[in-house]
């Protein structure tokens, strides 16, 4: 659940180049932000780097083994929003929705709705919120927080029949340290960020009532965790420009992460009324996406598959008072999932699976 949390928060700010960045209420989470991750599953070679002023860390060796896309939406138009009344944006992303709350000076991460460990749907509550970010956080600042959730569940809903119910709880330390600061390269270009260095330190317990066994069994799992995670962030977006995970030992990094795609909200990037592929899945010789709902002008759609490569680009004339048919052919690409965006110059607006089958 972590990464759920982590791969759509910590946020970034205003920035130049050769400067160090403070970061600020305005990058906090929007409604109509999304991004496209490009994950490395295999970082052999990639180190953190140096901490300190006006380093230089490059990563343009990162591979992309796979693409995690996520939207930042309205909480109202959630299945769950009404169990989240106070939030103000809402994140999907692997089929579960965050939902966080902004102020003045704090964006908090307040609770999920989804699965957990496979069990599900639940909406989870955050007993004590997960601070996303601070404002006038800048190279040397550091804070520190607490929070934890509970989970009440039925023992069926986790495979265990012999529980008549189960309660999980989950208390997490958190350290965000900002190290340095400076330019980061990635396969798509270089950037200025700050570099955040969080480490998490986690006690989850799950206790079961089991009536065989004369009551509540406390501590049936009892785990300890401390991770620890790098992000470079810079004022583009909410998403790190480059994200590590360290493993067990904290030695080595384990998974890498690069944002390649970014809007920066629903009051500068107007999303199309309609963005539509069909056939869906397509067995057929050809694809059509309509596209539909947005000022006359030109805009770009883009076919990645599931490394996150470029398959094909192509710029679509649109007029705001008809449809937009954009056919593609399918003889030269494979069977599976590719992603469809559409973009307008730097800023993605929506994107859409398309699934082809052979």
């Amino acid at each position: 659940m972590k990464k759920i949390i982590s791969s759509i928060l910590l946020l970034s700010c205003f920035a130049f180049a050769n400067a160090q960045i403070t970061l600020t209420a305005n990058s906090f989470p929007a409604i109509g932000q999304m991004f496209m991750d490009h994950i490395d599953t295999l970082p052999s070679s990639v180190t953190t780097g140096p901490a300190g002023a006006n380093q230089t860390w490059d990563f343009s060796a990162l591979n992309s083994q796979f693409v995690d896309t996520s939207e930042l939406v309205d909480p109202a138009t959630t299945s769950s929003g009404a169990a989240f009344p106070t939030a103000d944006v809402a994140g999907l992303q692997g089929g579960n929705y965050v939902y966080a709350v902004n102020t003045a000076t704090e964006s908090d991460f307040i609770g999920v709705s989804g699965y957990f460990n496979g069990a599900g749907p639940f909406n989870l509550h955050y007993n004590h919120p997960n601070i996303i970010a601070k404002t006038g956080v800048t190279y040397n600042s550091s804070y520190n927080f607490y929070y934890d959730w509970d989970l009440w569940a039925t023992g069926a809903a986790f495979g265990q029949p012999l529980a008549d119910s189960i309660h999980i709880h989950n208390d997490t330390y958190v350290t965000k340290t900002v190290d340095g600061w400076g330019t980061v390269t990635t396969p798509l270009g270089s950037y200025a960020c700050l570099r955040i260095k969080e480490v998490d330190s986690s006690h989850l317990v799950g206790d079961a009532l089991i009536p065989l066994a004369g009551g509540w069994q406390y501590g049936v799992v009892d785990q300890n965790r401390i991770s620890t995670t790098y992000s470079f962030m810079n004022d583009l977006s909410i998403e790190p420009i480059v994200e590590l995970d360290m493993d067990s030992s904290q030695n080595n990094v384990a998974q890498t992460r690069y944002t390649s795609q970014w809007a920066d909200g629903i009051n500068n990037i107007s999303k199309p009324a309609l963005f539509k592929v069909y056939p869906n899945p397509n067995s057929g010789n050809e694809f059509h996406i309509l596209v539909g709902g947005l000022k006359t002008g030109n805009y770009e759609l883009n076919l990645f598959d599931v490394s996150g490569n470029l398959i094909a680009t192509r710029t679509c004339s649109v007029n705001n008072a008809t449809v937009t048919d954009e056919v593609f052919e399918l003889k030269n690409l494979a069977a599976g999932n590719y992603v469809a965006v559409i973009a307008s110059g730097a800023y993605s607006m929506q994107s859409i699976k398309i699934s082809i089958v052979k």
